[in-house]
């Protein structure tokens, strides 16, 4: 039997995402991507879940968008997959009615670093490496990257870090503020969730309203998101990233 892409479960007032593709260090499938809006909305409209927690199984958060879902496209089809979906998550998680917390171990990277970037706190487990590596795939930081990380860091940092797609130690992204708490290895949900707790005892319309109100311009870069990405989908240097990637080779990248 296929297992879920997204686990769910319970534990009172709080609400446990995992992203669920082991094999595949939990890289952002469409499903997966497409599970985790829907339960983030219906989870918005339980008055009694409180808080959520985003994390990974078996170890790691998310290494980054599923390249088996990358196929070859056109810009209108390319258009449509963000519209549709990566919109529709970014929003519900910046701009919807719960605070999510972000649980990171293991591998963070590309949009693993968006999703723990786009939660209103991040714990991070001590041996993680986050690497914001779109670049490597000739695009630029989606799923609100551009607007969490600058947020988070500032942004020259963020310039740093989407520009160079380093991968960078805990302390450092601690140290930044792309990280918020550091966590023991294999204790980041137990921290994560404990922190969830607490903000689930706090009043939730106040929270709910400064969620809206720091959303401000998430819109704007969803909008150049959804314009600008797809033309870089569509680029020589994305498919060859993608060739270099399976090849395990170095990129040659020409800027065409």
């Amino acid at each position: 039997m296929t297992e879920p892409p997204l686990l769910i479960e319970r534990d009172g007032p709080v609400a446990i995402l995992t992203l669920n593709n082991p094999a595949r260090r939990n890289a952002l499938s469409i499903a997966m991507r497409d599970a985790l809006a829907a339960a983030i909305v219906t989870l918005g409209n339980d008055a009694d879940c409180r808080a959520l927690v985003l994390t990974g199984a078996a170890g790691h958060f998310c290494a980054g968008g599923d390249f088996q879902d990358f196929p070859r496209t056109t810009i209108h089809a390319a258009r449509g997959r963000l519209e549709q979906g990566s919109a529709t998550l970014m929003r519900a998680m910046v701009a919807g009615r719960t605070p999510i917390i972000a649980a990171v171990e293991g591998h963070c990277v590309g949009a693993g670093v968006s999703l723990a970037a786009a939660c209103d706190q991040v714990v991070m487990a001590r041996g993680a490496k986050p690497r914001c590596a779109f670049v490597s795939a000739g695009l630029f930081p989606d799923l609100a990257g551009l607007w969490a990380i600058p947020r988070r860091v500032g942004l020259g940092q963020a310039k740093r870090l989407t520009m160079l797609g380093r991968a960078i130690s805990a302390d450092e992204a601690l140290r930044i503020g792309l990280a918020d708490e550091l966590a023991e290895d294999g204790g980041a949900l137990e921290a994560a969730k404990a922190l969830a707790h607490e903000l689930a005892a706090q009043p939730p319309l106040a929270v709910t309203m400064m969620k809206a109100i720091y959303a401000e311009g998430l819109d704007d870069i969803l909008r150049q998101e959804v314009g600008l990405q797809p033309i870089l989908m569509t680029t020589h240097d994305h498919h060859e990233a993608i060739a270099a990637f399976y090849e395990k080779r170095p990129a040659r990248f020409t800027g065409q």
